[in-house]
């Protein structure tokens, strides 16, 4: 198992946002309204900080590696959506996001108590190998963990 501590995101972060989201092949399977420009980041960033986000930084070796949240809360149906992104591409495939998506699982359980966590529109097969590993079902592009 990799070591990784997850934290609540911040502004700091925003350095290593503006080089991963304008780099092409980590941008791949990234929505294509993710922002570019620093006040197009710092923006979203500050967005993260409402009750609809629950965003944090992943550190590896204590250097910020990426992200992974949870977004679209439902709490009458104590469901969330998933998202996450390693920006570090000399970290892919290393169980970085595996045990990222494991750490936030229990947050969302414990924290807020979630039952049911959904990760949609995901055509990364890499993610696919993610979601699966934690338990996720997979109907097409989409996943569902019970």
């Amino acid at each position: 198992m990799v070591e990784i501590k997850i934290e609540p995101i911040t502004q700091k972060a925003l350095p290593d946002y503006l080089l991963w989201f304008n780099d092409e092949e980590v941008r791949k399977y990234l929505y294509s309204t993710t922002p570019r420009t620093e006040a197009e980041i710092s923006l979203w960033l500050d967005s993260l900080q409402n009750n609809s986000f629950y965003y944090c930084s992943i550190f590896h070796k204590g250097r910020n590696i990426g992200h992974v949240g949870l977004r679209d809360f439902d709490n009458d149906h104590h469901s969330v959506e998933i998202s996450y992104v390693i920006g570090a591409k000399e970290l892919w495939n290393k169980g970085i996001a595996t045990e990222a998506v494991h750490q936030i699982i229990k947050t969302a359980k414990d924290k807020f108590k979630v039952t049911q966590i959904t990760a949609s529109g995901v055509t990364n097969p890499a993610s696919w190998r993610v979601l699966e590993k934690c338990g996720f079902q997979r109907f097409e592009n989409n996943f569902l963990l019970d």
